[in-house]
């Protein structure tokens, strides 16, 4: 009985030192624009517009939920929006106050009250962005008949869930042979003529990440880069710039955070690892905030550098 007591402890001291040096990542040397906001682990991100607050997705727990929470900009503070455990992704703020949606089990669409902690079911859908002037939300939906599954339309709604009108979705690309299907970001121009799509199709053998732009009148949608895995794309609230997340790790959907102009050409790469999951912009335009190894850092665009070495990340 000892002898096995002591293979037994010798047997688990040997696992925990594989699980230790397999789990141990290099520590993250910041830029001077690049400052982290909080340690705590998130799975989502959306900077509200009031500019002080960002929504955040906890990180799951074993059984597949998450909790709601705001953090406070730039001191950092966490705070539990309401107690209830749900899978909660992809929150998008109003341009007025503390107002966002957010999803819930992928395929639900509920209206957020920040400030008073409420939670409302609007529609059902994949995810949601709201008009420029806060009055209507646009759900982007799939999957609406097994016989077509091209499928895919734009639904707008008003506040109290109440259809407005559809626009059908023509993608350039067949996506009836690819795999399961995941939205991983709706982003808005601010003429609202034009929406960012953000995909992951993925099968047992590949995740293809994919942003196509798609124009809200005509519903005609087309691949908006040339390279492979761009996934994750937001215009910036004043429309001058886009960023997005050059997909390096598709399992795990983590790659280089990249920014760039309007038309999606690569201005700057900030120097950190290749390890960003999730971006929001801040309100005024000016800063970046993303996800990194799960934690919040923020990237002031006002104080980039414009060296030669940080231009020659971009080719």
């Amino acid at each position: 009985m000892k002898t096995y007591r002591t293979n037994l402890w010798l047997a688990l001291i040997i696992m925990m030192f594989i699980v230790c040096s397999c789990s141990y990542l290099p520590p993250i040397i910041l830029n001077p624009e690049v400052s982290k906001l909080s340690g705590h682990r998130f799975n989502d991100i959306s900077w509200l517009s009031d500019g002080d607050t960002i929504i955040a997705v906890s990180l799951m727990n074993p059984g597949l939920e998450n909790k709601l929470l705001t953090i406070a900009v730039p001191e950092g503070h966490v705070e539990e929006i309401d107690d209830r455990w749900n899978n909660f992704s992809l929150p998008s703020r109003s341009p007025n106050g503390s107002i966002a949606v957010v999803t819930v089990s992928v395929n639900e669409i509920w209206l957020l009250d920040v400030e008073h902690a409420n939670l409302k079911f609007l529609t059902k859908g994949d995810g949601a962005v709201f008009s420029r002037d806060g009055s209507e939300i646009i759900i982007y939906v799939s999957n609406l008949s097994v016989s077509d599954l091209n499928h895919r339309e734009l639904r707008y709604i008003d506040l109290q869930g109440k259809v407005v009108r559809t626009v059908n979705l023509e993608f350039d690309d067949d996506l009836s042979h690819q795999g399961r299907e995941h939205l991983t970001g709706l982003s808005l121009s601010p003429d609202e003529k034009y929406l960012l799509i953000s995909l992951v199709n993925f099968d047992p053998e590949i995740f293809q990440y994919t942003t196509y732009i798609a124009d809200t009148r005509s519903g005609e949608v087309v691949n908006m880069f040339l390279e492979d895995q761009v996934g994750y794309a937001h215009w910036s609230p004043d429309g001058n710039r886009l960023a997005y997340i050059h997909v390096t790790d598709d399992f795990f959907g983590e790659g280089e955070l990249v920014i760039a102009d309007r038309e999606g050409n690569c201005l700057y790469k900030p120097e950190i690892p290749a390890e960003v999951e999730v971006l929001t912009w801040s309100p005024d335009s000016n800063r970046v905030a993303f996800l990194l190894r799960g934690a919040v850092y923020i990237l002031d665009l006002e104080t980039l550098s414009t060296s030669e070495e940080a231009m020659d990340r971009c080719q």
